[in-house]
């Protein structure tokens, strides 16, 4: 089995017990602005410098990756984090001092912290942005700054992060260039020191892992005993039947909506002819469930065709459907 050469890395607050969370980041002190781009004039946001981290919410434990609620940065690494990477000569980042205000959780208040930073993140790579489906991005062509709003990109809802090797600067630890992301990603190295000083919290997943599938998953079991893993990626929710298959589940289904749901998104082009019959010709649970699927497959940016955008309106009132093309 190939080793995934680069990885998506983070913290697994919400997926596993006893770790906690940090929530009103103050970074106004630590923002920075680079000079001007000499395309279009704006100026990029740098952080350098110390955060405070207003609240510490939930957790008995203190892990060596806290994750962040909104904003930048995306996690705080502890001490013994930092210096394992500095010792390794890991690249691509320079650790800055974070101040922890306030701890909610009791538990927590009883062991001494240790001392926390965030890492500003110097190292750079492209992504393939048609497997992302973001090909229509609207961005300054010298320093990838946004020219839309963010609402309208599509971000949200990236497919996946296909690495351009040949744009990678060589960092161990680094960022996505022509996309703007709280992601970060880093070398398989960067997982093995993970495994080898048993760091508590992290999430790994190799880079160009679809997001979709990556919901409610782990991340790589970097901390088995087998190693390497059996499995360096999630499961595809439609695994084990056939795009008919899953289609005849759809139609009889009543209560396990959401497997399927997930399933039919996996098919892609090949769901939407009979999800559009679904949508003119089934019942009424049917053309609301059919409908929720199609939104979201445009949303992934699939094709779908535009004479259905007033049905999708009728059946999803709540939601923004815009016209989409054929």
């Amino acid at each position: 089995m190939t080793v995934p050469r680069f990885f998506k890395f983070s913290d697994n607050s919400f997926s596993t017990s006893g770790n906690p969370w940090a929530q009103d980041t103050d970074t106004l002190g630590a923002l920075e602005r680079g000079p001007p781009c000499p395309a279009c004039g704006k100026r990029s946001i740098l952080f350098a410098g110390e955060i405070r981290v207003g609240l510490i919410e939930k957790g008995t434990r203190w892990a060596d990756v806290i994750g962040v609620g909104a904003g930048d940065p995306s996690f705080l690494l502890s001490e013994r984090v930092i210096r394992t990477l500095e010792k390794a000569r890991i690249s691509g980042f320079v650790p800055q001092p974070v101040v922890i205000e306030r701890v909610k959780s009791v538990r927590l208040r009883l062991i001494p912290a240790p001392r926390y930073f965030y890492i500003s993140v110097t190292g750079l790579i492209d992504v393939d942005l048609k497997e992302a489906r973001l090909s229509n991005l609207e961005r300054c062509e010298v320093c990838y700054r946004l020219t839309q709003p963010f609402e309208a990109t599509g971000l949200r809802h990236a497919r996946c992060y296909v690495p351009l090797e040949n744009t990678w600067d060589g960092s161990d630890i680094f960022r996505m260039r022509n996309i703007p992301s709280r992601h970060c990603f880093c070398t398989y190295k960067v997982l093995e020191l993970a495994r080898e000083h048993k760091w508590v919290n992290f999430r790994f997943e190799p880079m160009g892992t679809i997001q979709r599938h990556a919901v409610g998953w782990k991340g790589v079991d970097y901390k088995a005993r087998k190693w390497p893993p059996a499995q360096w990626h999630p499961d595809p929710p439609s695994m084990g039947k056939t795009l008919e298959e899953w289609l005849e589940v759809f139609r009889v289904n009543t209560d396990a909506w959401a497997p399927v749901f997930d399933a039919l998104q996996d098919f892609e082009e090949a769901a939407v002819a009979p999800l559009v019959q679904f949508l003119y010709e089934g019942t009424q649970k049917q053309r609301r469930d059919a409908a929720l699927v199609l939104h979201h497959l445009m949303c992934n940016g699939v094709q779908t065709p535009k004479r259905i955008a007033p049905l999708l309106r009728k059946e999803l009132p709540s939601r923004c459907i815009p016209d989409v093309n054929s």
